[in-house]
């Protein structure tokens, strides 16, 4: 009767333990975490200081690859780089197409763009190529990955509660 009590206690106390820390199979106590939306830079990091758009982060294209396996693919994510000339952004969104992230976009207008359209940005703002005038020309190729405009950009933010 005594050892039918302690594997009573020792069942119970690992049902307890296993509600407790999120691993029964049949749910979970803990609840999952939101899905977020992650805009990332891929200039080197003396371009990212000197203008970024708010809230976004910067993984420098050097860095980029080796970076993807700390990355949570249940987040969306929108890559770019310094304005339609700059190949990086798409570069960088199709490698994580190609992991199987599923919710990622290239902003191919750039930094450039997103600062000549006066949209929220961080740094001092003084490099030359911020002012440039940038055109899309990949209206006749096909692209690899999904490409935002400014404005979506601008929506999926608000979107995210990463603008008022």
């Amino acid at each position: 009767m005594l050892h039918l009590k302690k594997l009573y206690t020792v069942m119970v106390v690992g049902l307890f333990s296993l509600l407790l820390t999120g691993c029964w199979p049949f749910g979970s106590a803990v609840s999952k975490k939101a899905p977020e939306l992650l805009i990332i830079n891929v200039l080197e990091k003396p371009e990212f200081d000197d203008c970024h758009i708010t809230g976004s982060i910067n993984i420098p294209f050097d860095e980029f690859e080796s970076k993807i396996s700390s990355l949570s693919k249940q987040n969306q994510y929108v890559i770019y780089c310094a304005d339609y000339m700059c190949m990086s952004s798409g570069f960088c969104a199709k490698l994580l197409k190609d992991a199987q992230f599923e919710h990622v976009w290239a902003y191919e207008g750039g930094m450039a763009e997103w600062y000549q359209k006066g949209y929220p940005h961080q740094g001092p703002a003084q490099s030359d190529y911020l002012n440039s005038e940038s055109e899309d020309m990949s209206e006749d190729q096909e692209r690899q990955v999904q490409n935002l405009t400014a404005e979506q950009l601008l929506e999926k933010m608000k979107e995210f509660g990463l603008l008022s």
